[in-house]
């Protein structure tokens, strides 16, 4: 199969075929390629996202109710014991997952009470 470059050669000299004898068919095919031509001029590719994905809304509510009815059953007044306690008896977390998870939730949960303020 030919590369795209020399398909498109071709098809450039059969429109320039095409426009100096004006026919019915020429016309037809050259209206088709001009609309393509102004799909193609506006196709822009997504961009892919990068980094971590982000924490719904769902979870960051459902990260605040949970730190703040552990501090308030507990009497603990840090949100930062509390993710402690989270991040160990319920995600069995040990070490140092269990710092960087807390680490993580801890900077999150500024945004989530935002959230749940609006």
């Amino acid at each position: 199969m030919p590369s795209l470059s020399q398909r498109l050669t071709s098809l450039t000299k059969q429109v320039e075929k095409w426009e100096r004898n004006p026919s019915l068919v020429g016309a037809v095919a050259m209206a088709m390629i001009d609309e393509r031509i102004a799909e193609i001029e506006t196709f822009q590719p997504t961009r892919k996202r990068g980094g971590r994905p982000r924490m719904s809304e769902a979870s960051l509510l459902g990260l605040t109710r949970t730190v703040d009815a552990y501090k308030s059953r507990n009497g603990i007044d840090s949100d930062t014991a509390a993710l402690n306690f989270l991040a160990r008896h319920m995600f069995g977390l040990r070490g140092l997952k269990a710092k960087q998870w807390v680490k993580t939730h801890a900077n999150k949960l500024p945004a989530a009470r935002k959230l749940r303020s609006k």
